[in-house]
């Protein structure tokens, strides 16, 4: 019985051997896999992070707060280079050029064909546990296959929005279809965007009878009667905008296609200019944060670069970034702090609303070389 006793308590010491192993090397795998997690930076720090974005994003009020932030919290001087973006092709000539290491391309980019920023491993895999406020992201946009591969996540989805049309409530009735671009009545009385070729590509196509499940589909969109409609669009608007739109370009007409970032502004000014519901559907965009592969050797500035994302998608940051600029916030526990018609009007939260959207889709190199062009063609 001794001998019995013995064997039990050697076994029961060879379990808690094993046992004690498996949590130092389940600790270590753990810490290593997080990348900069628990990461140990220097105080007296200094950062520099560059950044190419959509202007709107990362606004000197933000880089102010985040600035005194880590200064106060973690003795880190933070400082900023901000670069605006006009066309998606700046992100792959940005990272192939290590010019930055924050961007903000829009869902269709990352695995673009034609600027394929994952597949020429340009994007850092993000360490989604570094990023706490990432949890709280709608979950359908978490793991949308627009941002990861393989496993892994590699753009933090921020504003959602679309390419809409809007119009001045004032000087007109709420247009029901596209097609009310190319009535006579809107000739010279409207704006249009120059920098993002196949959107308006897409909604000249839904415009001249496409479905939107096909805008894809080269074959189905290019036709006679599509080729003149774009032409009209292009000759036929007062004015352009490039980047985003802004109240200054949309003052004085009646109708613009825009990414909403202009109507908190024009309506703070009295001006009551509001978001259309085409009948045909809009292109639905998600714009992101990525973090350049570079980082990987820069462990001071990945640090700061995570730190900056999970305050960008705070609570407070986005519900600011909702009212700044008329998105949809992807942070879901916004509708806490926000009112119940924001919550109502910019779906915060609301699940089947994201789930059905229709992102515009990614396109082909041939499609997206033929879309520039066309647009190209006809806007001189």
């Amino acid at each position: 019985m001794g001998l019995d006793k013995q064997v039990i308590q050697m076994v029961k010491m060879i379990n808690f051997i094993k046992l004690v192993r498996l949590l130092v090397i389940s600790l270590s795998l753990f810490l290593l896999a997080g990348n900069s997690y628990g990461y140990d930076i220097k105080p007296g720090t200094k950062v520099l992070l560059r950044m190419l974005v959509l202007e709107g994003y990362a606004p000197e009020e933000d880089r102010l707060i985040f600035q005194k932030m880590m200064l106060n919290k973690y003795r880190v001087k933070v400082e900023f280079k901000i670069d605006y973006v006009i066309g998606p092709e700046q992100f792959l000539e940005s990272l192939r050029r290590r010019s930055h290491e924050l961007l903000t391309p829009s869902h269709n980019i990352p695995k673009s064909l034609r600027w394929p920023l994952i597949k020429s491993r340009l994007l850092l895999p993000i360490q989604t546990e570094n990023i706490p406020n990432f949890k709280k992201i709608i979950p359908s946009l978490q793991q949308t296959d627009f941002l990861t591969e393989n496993g892994n996540v590699y753009a933090v989805p921020f504003l959602q929005g679309s390419y809409g049309l809007v119009y001045d409530s004032s000087l007109t009735e709420e247009p029901k279809s596209w097609k009310a671009l190319w009535e006579p009545a809107a000739i010279g009385k409207y704006a249009v965007s120059s920098g993002y070729p196949e959107v308006n590509v897409y909604i000249t196509a839904l415009a001249t009878g496409v479905d939107k499940s096909d805008v894809s589909n080269l074959d189905i969109v290019d036709t006679p009667a599509f080729r003149r409609n774009l032409a009209s669009l292009a000759n036929n608007a007062a004015r352009v905008w490039h980047g985003v739109d802004t109240a200054e370009i949309l003052s004085g007409l009646a109708y613009s296609t825009s990414w909403g970032f202009a109507l908190a502004d024009l309506n703070a000014d009295g001006r009551p200019w509001k978001m259309a519901d085409p009948i045909e559907g809009s292109p639905a965009w998600v714009n992101t944060w990525a973090l350049a592969a570079h980082l990987k050797n820069s462990p001071d500035q990945l640090w700061v670069a995570e730190k900056w994302i999970n305050f960008v998608i705070s609570d407070v940051t986005q519900l600011s970034y909702m009212r700044r600029l008329g998105a949809s916030p992807t942070n879901a526990n916004v509708a806490k702090i926000a009112t119940a018609s924001e919550t109502r009007d910019f779906h915060i939260g609301d699940t089947k609303h994201f789930d059905d959207l229709w992102f515009w889709p990614i396109l082909s190199s041939k499609t997206q070389f033929a879309y520039d062009n066309m647009w190209r063609e006809v806007f001189q």
